[in-house]
């Protein structure tokens, strides 16, 4: 029973991420994408059961708050300015509040709300540095921006394998978890994430 109500969990986040994904046009399929990369991750460096399953949930939602961002900014053609850049930013935050209202998700919500905050704490929206950046969301940060990084979007075009790995690579350790990156190395290397 125990086991069928995880499950269930699960397929309702599934179906928010779903909803989360219609709203913003360019995006497609990528909070699949970004839990995706986030388990293979989360696998390679340990982690395990319930563990890996909320790493998995932080993933999939970790967009929800996009829901309070407005169609003109979520789906602009161009560069943002700065108000609307902020606005945007401010999905972090909403979504963390959104996801803090049900109890069982406080993990979760810690994770979505530190998923743009940089390994050298330039990130958004608290300037946490290092390992005070929970470990989903250091996870979810590199699962994110490499998807975001090899696939179309509004105000970029994918870039090609040789771009990607020498972007992640110089952002190792400014940007990015350097463990997390040398699993992403891993997991590249053994075929488990390909490049495009």
């Amino acid at each position: 029973l125990w086991g069928k109500l995880q499950e269930a969990q699960v397929g309702t986040i599934r179906a928010l991420a779903t909803a989360i994904e219609a709203r913003d046009s360019y995006t497609g399929s990528h909070v699949t994408h970004v839990a995706h990369y986030a388990l293979v991750l989360g696998q390679q460096m340990g982690l395990e059961g319930d563990d890996l399953r909320w790493l998995e949930v932080a993933a999939l939602v970790h967009d929800v708050g996009k829901i309070g961002i407005p169609d003109g900014v979520l789906n602009k053609v161009g560069k943002l300015d700065d108000s609307e850049w902020r606005l945007l930013q401010s999905h972090a935050a909403l979504g963390a509040e959104i996801l803090s209202r049900a109890p069982e998700m406080q993990a979760t919500a810690k994770a979505v709300r530190s998923h743009h905050e940089r390994w050298d704490g330039h990130g958004y929206p608290d300037g946490l540095d290092g390992e005070n950046i929970p470990l989903h969301a250091r996870i979810i940060t590199l699962a994110d921006s490499f998807d975001a990084m090899t696939r179309d979007r509004s105000y970029q075009r994918a870039r090609n394998a040789t771009d990607v790995q020498n972007d992640i690579d110089h952002n190792r350790g400014r940007q990015f978890d350097p463990h997390v990156v040398d699993a992403f190395r891993h997991c590249v290397g053994d075929g488990r994430i390909r490049m495009p």
